[in-house]
C-alpha cells in the first residue's frame, strides 16, 4: 500500500522525554506518545498563543520538530516539504526551513525560542505546493526523520490573537 499522509508523524524537538512545545528547541526527536504533534493538538499549539504585549512590540520565535516516516517499507520518493496552509492574519507570518543536519539527522539545539537557529537554515513562505517546495537532501525511508524549523513572526502593533491556523507537510511519491 502506497504511503498516506497518516504515515507522516509529527513530533517535538527537545529531547526523547520532551511533551512541552515550549521546549521543542531542537535537539533530539520526542519518542514520547505526548510529543507527538496530533490534530488534538494542532500545529498552532506548537507556539503560545499571542499575547497584548507580543503582539504591540511584535516578536519572532522559533521551534524545531520532526517529521518521521513511519510507514512499515516504503520510502518518500522525492521528498519536499510544503507549507500547504498559511495563516490569515498578513502580521502574523509563518515560515518554514529545513534543518542542514539533512535526512536522520539530529538538529542543534537553541538556548531559547528567540534564537534562530543555524544561519544557514533557509526559511521560506513561498513552499505553498510541491513544484515550490523545499526539497529533503535525500529520500526519507521508512523509520527515518527530518528536522523541521518553524519561524513565527508577528509585526508590531497586531492585535491579540489566540488561534491561527496554519498546517506543513512532507509530500512526496511511493510505490503503490
Amino acid at each position: 500500500m502506497a504511503i498516506a499522509n497518516e504515515d507522516i508523524v509529527w513530533r517535538l524537538s527537545g529531547g526523547a522525554t520532551n511533551t512541552d512545545p515550549a521546549a521543542s528547541l531542537g535537539g533530539a526527536m520526542s519518542t514520547e506518545a505526548g510529543g507527538i504533534i496530533t490534530a488534538s493538538k494542532t500545529f498552532n499549539s506548537i507556539f503560545d498563543d499571542l499575547s497584548g504585549t507580543e503582539t504591540a512590540a511584535g516578536d519572532i520565535e522559533y521551534r524545531c520538530v520532526y517529521a518521521t516516516n513511519t510507514h512499515g517499507t516504503l520510502p518518500v520518493v522525492n521528498p519536499k516539504l510544503v507549507l500547504s496552509t498559511n495563516v490569515t492574519n498578513a502580521k502574523d507570518m509563518i515560515d518554514v526551513g529545513l534543518d542542514l543536519v539533512g535526512v536522520n539527522g539530529t538538529a542543534d539545539t537553541v538556548a531559547d525560542e528567540a534564537t534562530a537557529p543555524d544561519p544557514a537554515v533557509t526559511f521560506s513562505h513561498a513552499c505553498t505546493d510541491y513544484a515550490n517546495g523545499l526539497a529533503l537532501s535525500a529520500n526519507l525511508a521508512a523509520g527515518e526523520k527530518v528536522a523541521v524549523w518553524v519561524r513565527r513572526t508577528v509585526t508590531a502593533g497586531m492585535t491579540a490573537d489566540d488561534d491561527e491556523f496554519w498546517a506543513m507537510e512532507i509530500q512526496g511519491d511511493s510505490a503503490a
